[in-house]
């Protein structure tokens, strides 16, 4: 998307956005969640299991599941050579950006997005 955006607004112009609707609609969200009793399904994991993370998350992640890893546990563990195992087998990137998603994603940053 970088690119595309690069190419129609040029390269001295900055495009800044956030996603999150700041900091007072985050907060909301947090009460909400907090009142209903709302929580995100977690698996804590050692880090040693990362590659089998991102093969689940290149998957989709269907689940939702939220990984979180376990640095601190990790670091304190021997980790024999070898534990991270074969790296992870992920899918193939998408070979060119079509011109129809070079439109969205500018779309999008126009939407939701300040100029600077």
């Amino acid at each position: 998307g970088a690119m595309g955006v690069r190419a129609i607004v040029g390269a001295r112009s900055s495009l800044c956005s956030s996603t999150i609707g700041g900091v007072a609609a985050t907060q909301a969200v947090i009460d909400l969640c907090a009142k209903h009793g709302i929580t995100p399904d977690i698996e804590v994991v050692p880090v040693t299991q990362i590659n089998r993370i991102y093969e689940a998350l290149d998957s989709n992640n269907d689940g939702g599941i939220r990984y979180v890893l376990d640095i601190a546990n990790t670091m304190k563990a021997p980790t024999a050579p070898g534990a991270m195992g074969a790296p992870p087998a992920l899918s193939e990137p998408p070979k060119k950006m079509t011109l129809h998603a070079v439109v969205r994603e500018v779309l999008k940053l126009l939407c939701c997005c300040h100029w600077r």
